[in-house]
């Protein structure tokens, strides 16, 4: 089932819709977090996952998962402000 206008502007705005909250059901099969994009003229819908990585010894140093909306840029700065835990 697809969201109306109205639902899709609320969870633009971080806001779950009503008809989420009446029915936990509802608000279970959305993933209210993964977000539309368009790249080289094809749409996408999820999420991007970004590594940056030490060629010299093939590890991963450090990873970040952001919407697919999300610019690349932004999401370079996202990987050196969440390090992993270690």
């Amino acid at each position: 089932q697809r969201n109306s206008r109205e639902e899709n502007a609320q969870i633009k705005q971080g806001v779950t819709p009503e008809r989420f909250k009446e029915n936990p059901n509802v608000g279970r099969q959305k993933d209210r977090q993964a977000r539309w994009t368009k790249k080289n003229n094809q749409s996408r819908y999820g999420y991007q996952n970004h590594i940056t990585a030490d060629v010299r010894h093939k590890m991963v140093r450090n990873y970040a998962v952001t919407p697919a909306h999300v610019h690349d840029s932004i999401s370079s700065m996202a990987i050196d402000y969440w390090p992993i835990s270690r």
